[in-house]
């Protein structure tokens, strides 16, 4: 006898359980009230993108921007770590090669 047909498996877009409901205006699927407000308040990116090519297309883009700005905020806030000759980091004040100041062991503070 042949198999009968499976109901589509829906996940929510939001927790990742079975989804019961569908956001008609998105057509996304959400699993319950407090997931379906928070698909409403933030909807995923490539739904708040114009209708100028492809979507997916848009959407990476957008991630790869924000991605990149994030990138250079991280790497323009934080100096590269001091490091001694062996690898290990330098405590404050402490230079290349000078043995490790009274309260700590390569470049970590203990008490």
């Amino acid at each position: 006898a042949p198999r009968p047909a499976r109901a589509p498996h829906r996940v929510c877009v939001v927790t990742g359980k079975a989804a019961k409901y569908r956001d008609a205006a998105t057509n996304q699927f959400f699993a319950n009230a407090d997931a379906g407000a928070l698909l409403r308040e933030n909807p995923p990116p490539w739904l708040r993108l114009g209708k100028h090519g492809s979507a997916y297309h848009e959407a990476m883009l957008q991630i790869r921007s924000e991605r990149e700005d994030a990138g250079e905020k991280a790497t323009a806030t934080a100096a590269a770590p001091r490091l001694n000759f062996d690898g290990s980091p330098l405590a404050p004040g402490q230079n290349p090669g000078d043995p490790d100041p009274p309260g700590y062991f390569r470049g970590r503070k203990f008490d």
